[in-house]
């Protein structure tokens, strides 16, 4: 997913500064290409959901992919993992 490499990049910037020990903005991983909006969270909260190769969080409501289950709602965010490996 596009939206993950984003992230990945934005967490890259983030483990160099130390800037997000408190909580940062992430890029929406739903299934939307055109959604560009911001999930807030703590990089722990990030790297907790990135230990799991096919698990991601969007903004509540957002839609899930094709395959994707809802595992959690947290506050400000949804986290889904793929019920099949894409």
């Amino acid at each position: 997913m596009l939206f993950r490499e984003v992230n990945e990049r934005i967490r890259s910037l983030h483990q160099r500064s130390d800037s997000l020990a408190g909580g940062g903005e992430w890029v929406c991983e739903c299934a939307d290409p055109g959604c560009f909006e911001h999930v807030e969270m703590c990089m722990a909260d990030y790297e907790a959901i990135r230990a799991h190769r096919y698990r991601f969080a969007a903004l509540p409501g957002h839609d899930l992919p094709h395959g994707g289950r809802l595992l959690e709602r947290r506050r400000g965010y949804v986290i889904f993992e793929w019920e099949e490996a894409a």
